[in-house]
């Protein structure tokens, strides 16, 4: 016996052949709610990464600020390190930080897709790259917001940082990078299907992750920036790491790509998130 919508709520279950009712929302309201889904998802797996994250953050500004003779001679020791490194230590030591280190813990857990000579080189070379992005961002921000840690600096920072260079200059080009990795490195356009889905909810994961790792960041002078950047950054690549391996999503790129052009499948589009979140601080400052 079969029935239309309207007939199942008046009908017996053991005697209805229940009829799949389509959902007539609009577009936009369906994307919104993948975007939902799949920010929640991202957010539920990243909540003690950041929470821990941010825990490190609180604990540097008081070993700086409140620890006196007994911790200022290593903040000394570090800014001068920095300093005589300029962007050669910036390049070198958010490579190894976020690319090196959470590659290397990736493989150890098993985790670290194929082909992995690959994947290594690209987070490698990437974070690199990403460390003098990192650089110039800091030089520029000091030099238009001025060097200060008060309240009004610090949050002209964080705001250009989160709602200026994340979404406009930053994400459009890391995203794409993202799903061309985690096709297999393929050069076919399919590879950029779910990019809003993708760009919309990691925005959002990011800006709900991030904007507090930031504002520990920006609370340092600029010659901190970097290297306070690169300790919150590696305590969060390494908590996501080992949380994503307990709770890894089966779908793979490849299944998402045979989609046809449907939206991905939340779970994996909350392991994108989650990357490139930890990728995409270079905000955390906030990426």
């Amino acid at each position: 016996m079969e029935t239309n919508c309207s007939d199942m709520a008046r009908l017996p279950l053991p005697d209805a052949q229940v009829v799949a009712c389509p959902d007539k929302s609009s577009p936009i309201v369906l994307f919104l709610r993948e975007v939902r889904s799949t920010v929640s998802e991202s957010l539920r797996s990243s909540r003690l990464p950041t929470l821990v994250s941010f825990v490190v953050g609180i604990a540097l500004i008081l070993l700086y600020y409140a620890g006196g003779d007994t911790t200022r001679p290593g903040f000394e020791w570090l800014s001068d390190v920095k300093a005589r490194g300029g962007v050669v230590f910036s390049l070198v030591s958010t490579c190894l930080f976020g690319g090196v280190l959470p590659t290397a813990l990736l493989a150890a857990t098993g985790q670290l897709k194929k082909p992995y000579v690959a994947n290594a080189t690209f987070n490698v070379l990437l974070w690199a790259v990403l460390g003098i992005a990192v650089e110039y961002l800091y030089a520029f921000q000091a030099w238009m917001f001025g060097d200060a840690a008060d309240f009004v600096t610090i949050l002209q920072k964080v705001l250009f940082d989160q709602f200026v260079w994340n979404p406009f200059m930053l994400a459009p080009v890391l995203f794409p990078l993202f799903m061309w990795r985690n096709s297999g490195f393929q050069f076919r356009l399919k590879v950029l299907d779910g990019f809003l889905l993708t760009y919309c909810s990691g925005m959002v994961t990011c800006w709900g992750t991030w904007i507090p790792g930031c504002s520990v960041v920006y609370a340092f002078p600029s010659v901190l920036q970097v290297p306070i950047f690169n300790i919150i950054l590696f305590s969060y690549s390494i908590l996501i790491s080992l949380v994503s391996q307990k709770a890894s999503p089966k779908t793979t790129s490849a299944e998402v790509a045979n989609m046809g052009g449907n939206l991905p499948n939340p779970r994996f589009q909350a392991q994108v998130n989650s990357e490139a979140s930890i990728d995409m601080k270079i905000e955390a400052s906030a990426v």
